[in-house]
């Protein structure tokens, strides 16, 4: 078990290390990971935007659904390691119109960006926290804080609650 789930992170921080650009600026980050979707696309290489920490989650969802349901036979292992939602547009679908970012709330190695926008015609508020290591800033969590969903993703990667694997 654990030489797959060190195989799973080694795989996804060299897909990551080809498509990564270093970021400086928290907001630049989210700037350049959200513009695909103000034109109706998906970023590239999402992992390419995660932290260690949030890599190693999704390794551990992975390794999980894996035990329950045998997904690491999956031809797709990029599809196993993304969750059924996009956390960055809170949906399956969009299309984003009114995009704010904030400025970043810094405290040393770790910032936190409110970033609001509208999906079709949905409002959402996200908060994404983001740490800087050597490769710049790396996205670190990714909480909705919208009128009508409530959720934080490590939280969600950690205990499944709708038991998806």
């Amino acid at each position: 078990m654990r030489v797959i789930l060190g195989a799973l992170v080694a795989i996804m921080a060299l897909a990551g290390a080809a498509h990564a650009a270093t970021f400086d600026d928290p907001k630049a980050l989210l700037a350049a990971l959200y513009d695909p979707y103000t034109h109706g696309q998906k970023p590239d290489d999402l992992p390419s935007y995660y932290s260690d920490g949030l890599k190693m989650m999704f390794a551990k969802h992975v390794q999980q659904a894996e035990l329950t349901n045998g997904i690491a036979s999956s031809p797709d292992l990029k599809a196993a390691i993304e969750p059924d939602f996009d956390p960055f547009v809170d949906g399956k679908r969009y299309l984003l119109f009114d995009l704010v970012i904030s400025d970043p709330v810094v405290n040393g190695d770790h910032a936190l960006v409110n970033v609001s926008y509208k999906n079709f015609d949905h409002p959402s508020v996200l908060t994404v926290a983001l740490v800087k290591g050597a490769e710049g800033w790396k996205v670190d969590d990714v909480a909705s804080m919208g009128t009508d969903q409530h959720w934080m993703l490590s939280w969600l990667l950690t205990n499944d609650p709708w038991a998806q694997h």
